[in-house]
């Protein structure tokens, strides 16, 4: 399930969330913010209150999270976009993996170093 394929990967402190707000994505986020595990959701609505979770309305935030969860659908134009922000802002990108459980699942070029599961 979505929820052990997260909370099982090995040394995860810390992830970056985007569309954390619907049935599947809050449980997600209070499992994960339980264990421990420091959670950034991508939102303007803050649907989960934890010591743990924090919110941001900055796509290129994710920069600094290795571990990025997709569970919401974006226009692949606004990752691009937030990868060009990252770029032109010189910010170095600890992103190396996109974990998405969206329907229909939509390929991203993000770069090189990303792998999209």
């Amino acid at each position: 399930s979505t929820p052990d394929q997260i909370v099982n990967i090995p040394d995860l402190k810390e992830v970056f969330y985007i569309g954390a707000s619907g049935k599947i994505g809050k449980a997600v986020v209070h499992l994960l913010a339980e264990r421990g595990i420091k959670v950034r959701i991508y939102s303007r609505y803050h649907a989960t209150v934890h010591p743990n979770v924090s919110y941001t309305t900055d796509l290129h935030d994710m920069a600094h999270y290795k571990h990025v969860v997709i569970g919401k659908l974006l226009n692949p134009k606004v990752y691009a976009k937030a990868v060009r922000a990252i770029k032109e802002n010189q910010t170095e990108s600890k992103t190396r993996f996109l974990l998405d459980y969206t329907v229909p699942f939509i390929p991203l070029d993000l770069g090189k170093n990303i792998s999209h599961i």
